[in-house]
């Protein structure tokens, strides 16, 4: 019962939880690994999930909840390749080239999506 249940679930959601992530994060291969990866959360605790009063909104969630965990755990693998045995500051120093726009990265994993504009998507 418990997997006919999901199973209906899943391919009853799957697309719309995909156009909705893809609208987040803008790279159709990422947000299919973060929809799976969501739905495979979303399995694992059905028993919550399915009570939830919004299990669609839930997937959603839990995938970008998962993207800023990934890009978390990159940021320190990214700053521990980074960091050189010394560094020599002088005036107007910005640090060591990392290849990345400082400014991108000052602003990265602050972006946040209105739960809006993500009920819109939802909703079709």
């Amino acid at each position: 019962m418990k997997q006919l249940e999901f199973s209906e679930f899943y391919e009853a959601n799957r697309d719309v939880c995909l156009r909705a992530v893809l609208a987040g994060v803008g790279d159709r291969q990422l947000a299919e690994d973060l929809v799976t990866e969501a739905f495979t959360r979303a399995w694992t605790s059905w028993h919550v999930v399915r009570r939830h009063s919004a299990p669609r909104a839930w997937v959603v969630r839990t995938a970008f909840n998962t993207r800023v965990s990934w890009w978390r755990r990159r940021r320190r693998e990214v700053a521990a390749d980074v960091v050189p045995d010394t560094l020599e500051v002088t005036a107007g120093d910005r640090g060591p080239d990392t290849g990345l726009d400082p400014d991108l990265l000052a602003g990265a994993g602050r972006r946040s999506i209105s739960p809006a504009f993500v009920s819109r998507l939802i909703a079709g």
